[in-house]
């Protein structure tokens, strides 16, 4: 037994020792066509076993099966008036349970609330943790193509620096060539 139907049972045991207890408590189990017979009575066992480790301020504890018929309820409630109605029956304060289990609810909801607005906090934080890692590497990328495009700035400034410098060079070149044919014929 675990989740919702452990923190109803231990929200009961609340209620009852808050009442000042009773002198009996009747535990009806249902849905006893969904599971096997072996599997039903280790569900049973461990039902008691988890009331008996409460604190519950309750004497008598008995185990009930209803089997999803009607008549299997109405005969439940049927034994437990005939039980009620005998000596030494101790009823409930029903506005003092009402009003505690309305209090435990509320402790439950506010225990929710908590609970989500923490999950939310995480996730907020985990979305913000993303989105700057991601800025940062898009900052990254950013300056690892500026650089690129410097690079390739550099050596285009570079190749074309060196195509004009070998062009003058030709131009030099053969204008020193005409120049000293020209003398040649001229002398």
């Amino acid at each position: 037994m675990g989740g919702t139907a452990l923190r109803n049972l231990r929200a009961f045991q609340r209620i009852l020792k808050g009442s000042g207890g009773l002198g009996s408590v009747v535990l009806a189990t249902t849905f006893w066509d969904k599971v096997t017979e072996e599997e039903g009575a280790k569900k049973e066992q461990e039902l008691s076993r988890i009331w008996r480790e409460g604190d519950s301020a309750v004497g008598e504890v008995e185990m009930r099966r209803l089997d999803g018929r009607k008549q299997s309820g109405l005969l439940l409630l049927h034994d437990m008036k005939r039980k009620h109605a005998g000596a030494g029956s101790r009823s409930l304060d029903v506005s003092a349970m009402v009003a505690s289990m309305e209090e435990e609810r509320r402790r439950e909801r506010e225990r929710r609330i908590e609970e989500q607005e923490w999950r939310h906090r995480a996730h907020v934080a985990e979305m913000e943790r993303q989105a700057h890692q991601e800025m940062e590497a898009r900052r990254e990328e950013a300056m690892r193509w500026r650089e690129a495009r410097r690079a390739a700035d550099r050596e285009r400034y570079r190749r074309e620096h060196a195509r004009r410098r070998r062009r003058k060079e030709r131009r030099d070149r053969y204008d020193s060539d005409s120049d000293s044919d020209v003398s040649c014929c001229v002398m």
